[in-house]
């Protein structure tokens, strides 16, 4: 992975994480763990996207994409999966 599309994906996911807070208010540990989620899926996300070998030149809009998908993967399946106590 090229550093562009690092940051590009690293950033998308912490702005996901964020925003998840309002979108989603049910399950959440609050917005430091959604931006931590966020971060991670997105960083996954784009991992996985160039380890398929998909479009190794892919642009900078098809990387945020597809570090949106990985975002908001990780941070509804914490929620199915992990739901907050209380």
């Amino acid at each position: 992975m090229t550093v562009e599309v690092v940051v590009i994906s690293a950033a998308v996911g912490l702005i996901l994480g964020a925003f998840a807070r309002i979108a989603m208010r049910a399950g959440a540990y609050g917005r430091p763990l959604d931006m931590v989620l966020g971060l991670g899926g997105g960083l996954v996300g784009a991992w996985i996207f160039q380890r398929l070998g998909v479009a190794p030149d892919a642009g900078w809009l098809i990387v945020v994409v597809v570090a949106l998908a990985g975002a908001a993967y990780a941070i509804v399946n914490q929620r199915k999966i992990w739901p907050a106590l209380g």
